[in-house]
């Protein structure tokens, strides 16, 4: 019976999980809300982020106690400590500092030719820990991108003359990232930029001091 009831419901999500791929999103067990819950992005959103479907929470209750999973949600952690009013001011002067920061960067390196993220690209090489050269997969990590906007973006940058690919010295199946001498000719020029305003940002972006939450007399 056990065996049973573990198998339909593992041919009941299956079926789900074929009708969210295709943008369908009525449930076939929507008559038992004990068996399925589920919350699910809108098609506007997994068009944008590039996914197929994502599920915020749902519980799949089968015999056996292991196999009940359930993501946390939003409303069940825990409330935050709340803030006062010097941390508000202290967390709007940080954000204020920082998009100032941003503001200059774009509008720096687009005078010189590159874009934001051309140089960010740069950055992350020169700046690779233990070697100024960097994989495919380690950009994509360093980056916060995927790895086909990686991909994109190298190919820009090396028409430009600002990097080459060349063969790993290990791995044959990856090839490294590494910067031209014009790439480190404009890279060191605009690191410059940016340390000298950093310098002049100075407490502006400095890290909060939070405030200990006001106790309980």
């Amino acid at each position: 019976m056990a065996q049973a009831e573990d198998g339909a419901n593992s041919r009941a999500w299956s079926r789900w999980l074929c009708c969210a791929r295709r943008g369908r999103f009525r449930m076939d067990c929507a008559s038992r809300p004990e068996v399925f819950a589920f919350t699910v992005v809108d098609a506007r959103r997994r068009r944008r982020e590039g996914l197929e479907c994502i599920v915020l929470r749902h519980t799949f209750p089968v015999v056996a106690a292991e196999k009940e999973r359930e993501v946390v949600t939003a409303e069940q952690q825990p409330a935050p400590e709340p803030l006062t009013k010097r941390d508000f001011e202290a967390l709007a002067r940080f954000r204020f500092g920082i998009r100032r920061y941003l503001r200059f960067s774009e509008e720096t390196v687009r005078r010189h030719g590159l874009t934001p993220q051309h140089y960010q690209l740069l950055l992350a090489l020169k700046g690779f820990p233990g070697r100024d050269w960097a994989t495919l997969a380690e950009l994509a990590e360093r980056l916060q991108l995927r790895h086909h906007s990686v991909v994109e973006l190298v190919n820009r940058a090396q028409k430009q003359g600002l990097v080459e690919r060349a063969l790993h010295p290990v791995d044959a199946r990856a090839v490294r990232v590494e910067l031209t001498d014009d790439g480190q000719l404009i890279l060191s020029r605009l690191s410059a930029m940016h340390r000298d305003e950093l310098q002049r940002l100075g407490p502006t972006l400095a890290l909060p001091i939070w405030e200990d939450p006001p106790q309980d007399r």
